[in-house]
């Protein structure tokens, strides 16, 4: 009986120590997504700055445009009477 027990836990030291080994390999593998995901996100978030600061000088130029325009119409009514 203890022969018995023997070989059964002799194979399940194999088994869980196949199994550790996979899981180190499956853990490397996520550190290395996850470090691509960090480098992913880092370069998503200076396009998001960029796309925010174009943003911004549009709407300035938009708004000074409006000004100009709003500023050209008062002044040709003026003018026109």
């Amino acid at each position: 009986m203890i022969f018995a027990e023997h070989a059964k836990l002799s194979r399940e030291n194999v088994l869980l120590k196949s199994q550790v080994v996979n899981l180190e390999k499956i853990d490397s593998i996520w550190v290395h997504t996850d470090s691509v995901r960090r480098v992913q996100i880092s370069e998503y978030a200076t396009v998001v700055k960029q796309q925010e600061a174009k943003i911004k000088k549009v709407k300035k130029w938009s708004n000074f445009k409006n000004y100009v325009i709003s500023g050209l119409s008062i002044l040709a009514i003026c003018l026109l009477l």
